[in-house]
C-alpha cells in the first residue's frame, strides 16, 4: 500500500513538473523577426521630378529653375510604434542623391509602425569622423565637404545648387537665370525631421519600402530671390549667416510621403 502511494506521489510530481515547464515555455517571449526596410525617395523641385541635372523646369507659379546638384545626408533614423516606443536604427547614415531612389536602411523588427523620424545632416560625433570611417565610403564625397579636403566639422549636410528666375514677374528668359548655391553644414544646422503620422507594416520575408518625396524648392521659403547674397551659402563662415539658418530650417519641411 505504501509502495503504491509513493508511486502515485511520484507520478503527480512528474505531471506537475511537466505542466510547470510547459507553462514557463508558453510565457517565454517569441523570438523577434527581422526584415529588410528601404527608403524610396524621389527628388523634386515643386511639381517637377528632377530627371537630370541642368534641365530647366517651371514651377506652378511659372518660375524657372535648373538644378546642378541636389543631395543631402539623412542620419539618426527612428521608427515609431503605436505604444509610443521607438526603434532606433544604429549608425544609420544615408547620402540621398538625385541619381538614386532606393536606399537600404537596415533589417528591422517586423510589425506595425506609426511613422518615422530622422535628421538631415551628421551628428556632432559623425561630423568629426574621417572620410574613410565607413566601409561604404559614404563620407568620401568631395562635393559634401565644406573644405577642399575632409576635415572635422567640415561636412556639407545638404548641397543644393543651380540657377533660378529671380524676377518679380517670374518671366526671365532661360539665359537670364541667376546662379544659387546652398552648401549647408556645421553642427548648428543638424536638423530634426518629424514626419506626420504614416502607419506602415514591416512584413517578414520580404523587402519593405517607405516611399517619400524631397522637394528642394521649399528651401527658398522666406528667401528674397532678388537679394543676390541670399542665394549663396558656400563656406563654413557663410554657415553662420542669417540666410544659412533660414535655409537649414527649411530642410525639415522638404519631405513628404508619396
Amino acid at each position: 500500500m505504501k509502495r503504491k502511494f509513493k508511486i502515485i506521489l511520484l507520478m503527480l510530481a512528474f505531471i506537475g513538473l511537466a505542466l510547470g515547464c510547459k507553462h514557463k515555455k508558453n510565457n517565454e517571449p517569441a523570438p523577434v523577426e527581422y526584415a529588410e526596410l528601404l527608403f524610396h525617395i524621389h527628388s523634386y523641385v515643386n511639381i517637377n521630378e528632377i530627371d537630370g541635372y541642368n534641365i530647366i523646369y517651371t514651377s506652378e507659379a511659372g518660375r524657372k529653375i535648373s538644378v546642378q546638384m541636389a543631395q543631402l545626408y539623412i542620419s539618426h533614423m527612428q521608427l515609431l510604434k503605436a505604444d509610443g516606443s521607438v526603434y532606433e536604427i544604429p549608425d544609420s547614415v544615408l547620402l540621398v542623391q538625385q541619381s538614386e531612389e532606393t536606399y537600404y536602411m537596415a533589417d528591422v523588427p517586423t510589425g506595425n509602425y506609426t511613422g518615422i523620424r530622422f535628421h538631415v545632416g551628421l551628428s556632432a560625433a559623425q561630423n568629426q569622423l574621417a572620410a574613410n570611417s565607413f566601409a561604404s565610403g559614404i563620407l568620401n564625397h568631395a562635393e559634401m565637404w565644406l573644405n577642399t579636403s575632409a576635415q572635422p566639422d567640415g561636412y556639407v549636410f545638404a548641397n543644393f545648387k543651380g540657377k533660378i528666375d529671380t524676377t518679380v514677374a517670374a518671366d526671365a528668359d532661360d539665359a537670364d537665370l541667376v546662379p544659387f548655391e546652398y552648401r549647408i553644414g556645421t553642427n548648428a544646422h543638424y536638423i530634426e525631421v518629424n514626419m506626420p503620422s504614416h502607419p506602415f507594416t514591416v512584413e517578414p520575408n520580404q523587402s519593405n519600402f517607405v516611399h517619400m518625396l524631397a522637394d528642394y524648392m521649399k528651401l527658398f521659403s522666406g528667401v528674397n530671390l532678388r537679394d543676390n547674397p541670399s542665394l549663396h551659402v558656400s563656406t563654413t563662415a557663410d554657415n553662420s549667416s542669417v540666410i544659412s539658418t533660414t535655409v537649414a530650417n527649411n530642410l525639415s519641411a522638404i519631405f513628404s510621403f508619396e
